[in-house]
């Protein structure tokens, strides 16, 4: 998704774009993050410069951890709490989250116009709540017959389990996030009832944690 802008001017017979999301108008004042994929950051370092960004703590935590040389300082990038409406210039903002990653989040804009506006971002179904607006935007992210996963959440979360105990094991670390885990079509998964256990004591530092144990 890029340059989604919404929203209209303090003055209503003079409409014109005021929040944007994902995406940097040097006009706009207020720039959505949604998350932090790369396909969403487009002219992110412009925005830094000259717009204030919305953003979720976790995602704000994520962009300090990958740019942090100037992002801790600034008074420009503003975390807001999920469900919970701030105004910004003429347009109330919320935030809901949109289950795509750690972070990811929904976006619902009311304007003084009366006109109540959304974009979905990326996005996983079903959702716990979603945006109740006269438009929205709807992300097409996975929207082709050629990105159907062919694996379960329970599949996806055993394998990763088992990249964090491989890497445990020489001493590497898993912590960046780089997009959605895959795996080959014709490769068996292990047992998964105890996979997200099994993850939590990893990397909780237990040592003792054998990959055995979610093959059980």
């Amino acid at each position: 998704m890029k340059d989604f802008p919404v929203g209209v001017s303090p003055e209503a017979d003079n409409p014109g774009e005021e929040v944007i999301c994902d995406g940097f108008f040097a006009r706009v004042p207020y720039r959505v993050q949604t998350h932090v994929h790369s396909d969403h950051l487009t002219h992110f370092n412009m925005s830094k410069g000259k717009q204030d960004i919305l953003l979720s703590e976790v995602t704000r935590q994520f962009l300090l951890h990958e740019f942090n040389a100037d992002l801790p300082y600034r008074q420009n990038l503003k975390a807001l709490p999920l469900n919970q409406t701030r105004t910004f210039g003429s347009s109330e903002i919320t935030f809901l989250s949109s289950g795509h990653m750690l972070g990811a989040i929904q976006v619902q804009i009311h304007t003084n116009s009366g006109l109540s506006l959304g974009y979905s971002g990326d996005f996983s179904w079903p959702l716990d709540s979603v945006v109740r607006v006269d438009a929205l935007v709807l992300d097409s992210t996975y929207g082709s017959p050629g990105s159907v996963r062919q694996f379960t959440q329970d599949e996806a979360e055993a394998r990763f389990l088992e990249l964090v105990l491989e890497r445990k094991a020489v001493g590497q670390s898993t912590s960046k996030h780089t997009g959605v885990l895959s795996t080959e079509p014709s490769r068996p998964f292990p047992g998964t009832t105890s996979a997200r256990a099994g993850l939590h004591q990893a990397l909780s530092g237990n040592r003792h944690l054998q990959r055995q144990r979610i093959r059980d």
